[in-house]
């Protein structure tokens, strides 16, 4: 889980990478915030899914909606769904089972993001 973590804050943040030997973290990797679908601005909320197949994934939620990356090879992360949600610096959101729950305070309620075939691309 560590290296979903840190590929995620990285790739959200636009990080420099950095090591921090003390904590026991290495940076790996990082998807800069214009490589995202729609060029966002800014980067929130990171948390973490495994699929049935034992691939790892963040979803970070971003400025024009949620992304979600693979992270099964920390060293190279591909982008592979963006789930594009209202304008916003708080896209916020939180994993449960095999779903994706996204909210901001720009509108348009709760998006519920089933990520049981995100191995495909689909989300």
């Amino acid at each position: 889980m560590k290296k979903l973590l840190l590929c995620a804050l990285v790739a959200a943040s636009g990080l420099a990478a950095a090591q921090y030997p003390r904590d026991g973290v290495r940076f790996l990797s990082q998807v800069a915030l214009n490589q995202f679908p729609g060029s966002p601005t800014s980067g929130a909320a990171i948390n973490g899914y495994t699929s049935a197949s034992g691939r790892e994934y963040a979803t970070i939620g971003v400025r024009n909606g949620t992304a979600i990356v693979e992270i099964t090879n920390p060293t190279l992360p591909v982008v592979r769904a963006h789930i594009p949600g209202p304008s916003s610096l708080w896209h916020e959101n939180v994993v449960l089972g095999d779903y994706c729950y996204s909210v901001t305070e720009g509108g348009g309620g709760i998006q519920i993001i089933d990520l049981r075939n995100i191995d495909f691309g689909v989300a």
